[in-house]
């Protein structure tokens, strides 16, 4: 071979060794190890945001009318529908088992709300113009959609406050804060069809999670580990 082959041969496997290279410069998104795609945001990489329904038992079939407040002098009358969804979370409770956490929402009522669940930077609650103070590396948020207020429901007391705090063999999951239902139209509307907000303090970094919706209870169930 002569000395003007191999040197043409050397720049070629030059030019397919930067190609490879390059090529590697661009991380892809895969699935992460609890089945969910990553999205990154600010250059970290984050579980991508998962949506669903939760079926709360049917709405039953009306028999009455709405009926209409006696408002103040000069107010108009909002009209209450008395069979308009009323799903409301009754409880929330953390689990641990071996390594994996999981953070349940037990539903009253009927309706059929929409879930969403996804990490954020801050958790900052729509009734709010202030953050909460939440210290954990990750804060994964759960905006339940289609809910109804009740002001007698046990879970109302993990409030900004008085976050639910995990079992001692808890591995991912840091505080769980519970926001009431609320509704741009004032207490009437948020009695029906507002958004119940819930937000999850993650240790060490943003975990990979997984929803899932159960029955006999109506549960939603965010599990990391």
């Amino acid at each position: 071979m002569t000395a003007m082959k191999k040197a043409l041969m050397m720049a070629v496997a030059g030019l397919v060794g930067a190609g490879a290279l390059g090529g590697c410069g661009q991380e892809a998104s895969e699935p992460d190890d609890l089945g969910a795609a990553t999205s990154t945001r600010s250059g970290t990489r984050y579980p991508a945001t998962q949506t669903g329904t939760l079926a709360v038992d049917p709405t039953p079939t009306p028999t009455a009318p709405t009926f209409r407040l006696n408002p103040p002098p000069g107010a108009p009358a909002p009209e209450i529908d008395l069979f308009a969804p009323t799903a409301t979370v009754e409880e929330v409770t953390i689990e641990s088992d071996r390594g994996v956490d999981r953070v349940i929402y037990t539903f009253t009522g009927h309706g059929a709300p929409t879930w969403k669940v996804g990490y954020v930077a801050e958790a900052l609650p729509r009734s709010s113009s202030a953050p909460l103070a939440i210290t954990a590396a990750g804060i994964l948020q759960v905006d339940i959609t289609g809910t109804a207020v009740s002001f007698n429901t046990p879970a109302l007391r993990y409030g900004p406050s008085n976050p639910l705090t995990p079992p001692p063999d808890a591995s991912a999951v840091e505080q769980v804060y519970l926001i009431p239902s609320t509704g741009g139209d004032g207490p009437i509307h948020a009695a029906h069809g507002g958004i119940t907000q819930s937000f999850i303090g993650v240790r060490d970094r943003p975990l990979p999670f997984r929803v899932s919706v159960l029955q006999d209870p109506p549960r939603l169930v965010v599990t990391m580990e």
